[in-house]
């Protein structure tokens, strides 16, 4: 028995085997059990009895033959994959020369296919090992299915919408039951299906989870909901996203937070500070009055506590105040609480228990007790206060007394001037405050002595400049105040200013946009113009004035500014209602911009014009005279008009073979072209002595002219023949022409021919008449293009004719060919199928006698005698065994039609037919197309077949191609050990071989003379085999790179 642990599998394997030589079977079991004990073997002699079976009892793998009597190997696997869905591992175990049929097998999913033919010890060695890896993949494919199983049972018990991504693409690879129902289905995209977006959301978080490798957690509103969007890790190539609706959670919270708004308006609206602790001391939450009188925001005071503003109680006392409330329910008592600017500010507590946010807490309400102290207080605290005051304004301030001698600067005073406080104390304010006019730099007068001069306020001119310390200027604005005694005596000045120079930036940069504004609104190539709407009493617009225009809206319009300015503009233009008032009416409401072109018939110009409103009930219009475009753009209309008209005509002469149909369209196009209402196509009599009618069209016009009238070649008819031109006549019923038309005729205001010239020679006219304008040279030369087309159908309409007669005669001869062409396929088919059952018989046979004679061998290895007259049949065996699979493809050489063939395909091919190549392959044929047939393949499969048996030490295969113009050469290249010069010229006989049977290459030189190719052997010995295969040029190819 073989070694089943080499397989890598001690499990039975059921394997159900299909052939219908039963010999061949007990052969395949006996072969089999000696390589793998493991294998359990259920023959079957055919597709049905195989079915049958398989209704019974449960197989692992199906090993079937391709030729069996009533159904084959295809109709087996078939049946299975499409009808039964049955995904079982199907080996097809084949002879060789059934590559085409193992290629359509492997397309309807089979596992593999194996060849029958060959040593024993291999093909059934091969086809154990191909059970085995069949086997094992099923099995692995099952653990996926369960696997996966056991995945969407997890997702479908989340209570949300969860999806697995690819990372790259967001692309679903699988979505749970909810996702699901809202559309998000494998293969589409997440953003697509979730959010109805192209790309993806902007907010979504995949990107960071691919960066980071950690879970990311997203809220957003989204089409009136909220969700929560959870983004995580899966595996290397895919991501986990889970979307939960927690639009109920946002409104529970809402509702929460409307509550907790109503309890901090309550709050808000009390003048006294109120702050809500938890038991901890933490402050949760405090009012407007808090943050007002204390300076802080509330985010500071959250931050900094209790502790923070209350200096006087330790920790220790705010912890026993706190646990002491539930049990006494309220506390008062008085504390000091300090503002963010050091101001102590005495309070009374009173605090009392609440329920805040859902929780047991403390409302602490501090009144300001500071009126009951200020009066002990007020004198001592007066000068403090004032200098707290002024050093915490935003401003600078300094101070002098009734002399104009500094006595207080502060910080910000200090930091505009240059000056400190102290260094400055005592000096005059001149020599510290030194101040210019900006545009004069003359010094200002002192604002102080001018203040104890009036005694009342000043302030500072503008443009005013601070000359610093350091001699820097800064622009400033300042006021100047008097400083009272209780007897409203001066006793100092207090002056007050600040530094304005983002200000004066901002002035500066408005004068200079006002400037630009005005440049460009006067420099402008458009027409500018700004109005204002009017409205009756009842508020509807009934007019508009014109407030200003630029010098291109004269220009454009011709009227004069002084015209326009302050007119309405329904005087202005002479219309009534005013030009498109609804439309600015519209935009000077509701402030939307708008664009349209219009046709203004006042002026007789087309403008396109843009209108915006700068302000409520103001409209501003630019515009363009776009007139002379119009009419090249009508121009160009036109044109493309009769480019397509012809285009039509040149048509008609591809869809329809009779000239009658022909002329009847081009005729009917080229009136419509032109604009003539009436006219006739007619060709010249044999004679060339008059006019033979093909149809006419009266325009509607009643005509009573006797048809049986001769039509005589005279008048302009004869100088358009004569000529060879078009010509036509715009005043015909004044000329000398109307003396020719019979009795009856139609009134013929204008006429124009065109002939048609085939050969140099008129053989007919295009005649047109009653345009209701003038015919122009243009519609001539478009009547002539149309004579051209008809002249061109004419000739056609005679050359098809010819042409009918002679494939009548080609169809008749044809008729014969196909006839005894009938009888050779028939004959040919019948030796076909003759030898194809002969040889599928013959071959199966050929294989039992095969493994017979090695199981012989087995059991006969001490007895060398004997062993040598059994590999001497094992030998004839191969070598009839060759001369089937010779004989097979010899017969299948020109059967086929040859069709385009793409080369590369049909290499790569040839290449999947050699389980585990041990050979580079190089394929450099992309987009080389040759007519050829399927047996292209079977060409390159000997040439392979070729290089492992003879090119050993060969390591690569090429095939690429040149082309120099004139033929394409195919080249086939190994890098083995090529073929010696004495045999290059053997090689594709047949009768020469170094170990096979020589019948190779014999069969690729007959393909290669079946397809009118040749074929050389160039390589270099020692470097390897070179096949060169020209193509002759006149064989199509399609060639490219």
């Amino acid at each position: 028995m073989g070694d089943s642990n080499q397989l890598g599998n001690s499990a039975v394997i059921r394997v159900l085997h299909v052939d219908d030589d039963s010999s061949f079977l007990d052969l395949s079991k006996l072969m089999l059990l000696d390589i793998n004990d493991h294998l359990l073997i259920e023959p079957a002699s055919s597709v049905d009895q195989a079915i049958s079976l398989l209704a019974k009892q449960n197989f692992d793998v199906i090993v079937s033959d391709y030729e069996m009597p009533i159904k084959n190997g295809l109709d087996f696997l078939k049946i299975l994959r499409q009808d039964q869905k049955n995904s079982i591992p199907f080996i097809l175990f084949t002879g060789k020369g059934r590559e085409e049929v193992a290629i359509q097998a492997l397309n309807l999913g089979a596992d593999g296919y194996i060849n029958k033919q060959g040593n024993p010890e291999t093909v059934f060695g091969e086809l154990a090992h191909g059970i085995r890896l069949s086997h094992a993949r099923r099995t692995a494919q099952i653990r996926t299915k369960e696997e996966e199983l056991l995945r969407n049972i997890l997702l479908d018990n989340f209570p949300c919408t969860a999806l697995i991504l690819e990372k790259n693409t967001r692309k679903i690879v699988f979505s749970n039951k909810i996702a699901q129902d809202q559309g998000a289905l494998p293969g589409r995209t997440c953003y697509n299906t979730c959010a109805q977006r192209d790309t993806p959301c902007p907010f979504c978080l995949a990107p960071k989870v691919w960066e980071t490798n950690t879970p990311q957690m997203l809220e957003v509103e989204y089409d009136g909901k909220f969700y929560r969007g959870v983004w995580v890790p899966y595996s290397e190539t895919l991501y986990a996203h889970y979307i939960f609706d927690i639009t109920e959670l946002k409104k529970t919270q809402d509702l929460l937070k409307d509550s907790l708004n109503t309890y901090q308006s309550l709050i808000n609206g009390m003048t006294e500070t109120a702050w809500v602790l938890d038991f901890q001391g933490n402050v949760l939450e405090v009012n407007d009055a808090a943050v007002e009188v204390l300076g802080y925001s509330k985010d500071e005071l959250l931050k900094i506590g209790i502790g923070g503003i209350d200096k006087r109680l330790t920790k220790k006392q705010v912890a026993d105040l706190i646990h002491s409330l539930p049990a006494k329910k309220r506390r008062v008592f008085e504390t000091v609480h300090t503002s963010k600017s050091g101001v102590e500010i005495p309070v009374e507590i009173s605090s009392s228990l609440i329920t805040y946010n859902g929780k047991e807490a403390i409302l602490s309400i501090a009144r300001n007790v500071s009126e009951r102290k200020k009066a002990e207080e007020l004198m001592r605290s007066k000068e403090q206060q004032w200098a707290t005051t002024v050093k915490s304004i935003g401003d600078a301030v300094i101070t002098t007394d009734a002399k104009g001698r500094i006595e207080f600067m502060n910080k910000v005073a200090e930091e505009l001037t240059g000056w400190s406080n102290k260094a400055a104390l005592g000096k005059p304010l001149a020599e510290v405050f030194r101040i210019l006019n900006e545009e004069s730099r003359l010094p200002v007068e002192d604002p102080v002595a001018k203040v104890i001069k009036t005694g009342h306020i000043v302030g500072l001119a503008n443009h005013t400049l601070l000359v610093r310390k350091d001699g820097s200027e800064i622009p400033i604005d300042d006021s100047g105040a008097p400083i009272f005694d209780d007897k409203r005596r001066i006793m100092g000045v207090v002056l007050i200013f600040r530094d304005i120079t983002e200000r004066r930036a901002l002035e500066k940069e408005l004068a200079l946009s006002q400037k630009k504004y005005k440049s460009l609104f006067s420099e402008m190539s458009e027409g500018v113009c700004l109005h204002e709407v009017i409205y009756d009493d009842k508020g509807d617009a009934v007019d508009y004035k014109i407030l200003d225009v630029n010098t291109a809206y004269e220009k454009i319009t011709g009227l004069k500014r002084n015209q326009a300015v302050g007119q309405r503009a329904s005087i202005l233009y002479g219309t009534n209602p005013a030009p498109y008032l609804d439309i600015y009416a519209k935009v000077a409401k509701s402030g939307e911009s708008y664009a349209f072109e219009t046709y203004f018939p006042p002026m007789q110009k087309y403008f396109l014009i843009s209108v915006f409103s700068p302000q409520k009930d103001q409209f501003a219009t630019v515009f363009i005279d776009i007139t002379e475009s119009k009419k090249e753009h009508e121009e160009l209309q036109k044109t493309a008009t009769e480019r397509e008209l012809l285009l039509e005509g040149a048509r008609s002469l591809l869809r329809n073979q009779s000239f009658e149909a022909a002329a009847r369209k081009l005729f009917d196009t080229c009136k419509k072209l032109t604009g003539a209402t009436a006219g006739y196509v007619a060709l010249l009599s044999d004679d060339g002595s008059e006019n033979k009618v093909l149809f006419l069209d009266a325009g509607g016009l009643k005509c009573t002219v006797d048809e049986s009238l001769p039509m005589p070649i005279r008048g302009l008819r004869e100088t358009a023949y004569r000529t060879g031109k078009a010509v036509y006549e715009n005043n015909f019923s004044a000329s000398d022409w109307t003396k020719y038309l019979p009795d009856g005729h139609v009134h013929l205001s204008n006429v124009m021919f065109a002939p048609l010239i085939i050969k140099g020679v008129a053989v007919g006219l295009i005649g047109l008449a009653n345009k209701p304008t003038d015919f122009t040279d243009r519609d001539a030369k478009m009547a002539a293009s149309f004579g051209d087309y008809a002249a061109i159908a004419l000739n056609n309409s005679w050359s098809l004719k010819t042409l009918q007669e002679r494939e009548q005669e080609v169809s008749k001869t044809l008729a014969q060919l196909n006839a005894a062409n009938t009888k050779l396929r028939a004959l040919n088919e019948k030796l076909q199928v003759v030898g194809s059952l002969t040889r599928h018989d013959v071959k199966n046979k050929l294989a039992v006698a095969q493994g017979n004679a090695y199981l012989l061998k087995k059991h006969l290895k001490d007895n060398t005698e004997l062993i040598k007259y059994v590999e001497a049949i094992e030998s004839a065996i191969q070598q009839s065994d060759k001369l089937f699979e010779f004989s097979r493809l010899y017969e299948k050489i020109g059967v086929e039609e040859q069709t385009p063939i793409n080369v590369a395909d049909s290499f790569n091919k040839a290449v999947a037919l050699f389980p585990n190549l041990p050979l580079r392959v190089i394929n450099h044929c992309a987009g080389l197309t040759v007519t050829a047939d399927t047996m292209l393949s079977q060409l390159f499969y000997n040439l392979i077949d070729n290089t492992l048996k003879h090119g050993k030490n060969a390591t690569q295969i090429k095939l690429y191609n040149i082309s120099n113009g004139s033929q394409i050469k195919l080249i086939y290249e190994d890098n083995g050990v090529g073929i010696a010069p004495e045999n290059k010229a053997k090689i594709f006989s047949g009768s020469f071989t170094t170990g096979g049977s020589g019948l190779g290459l014999k069969l690729v030189k007959k393909m290669i003379e079946a397809y009118g190719w040749s074929i050389q052997e160039t390589g270099i010995p020692g470097q390897g085999t070179r096949f060169e295969i020209t193509l002759p040029k006149q064989v199509p190819t399609t060639f490219s790179h």
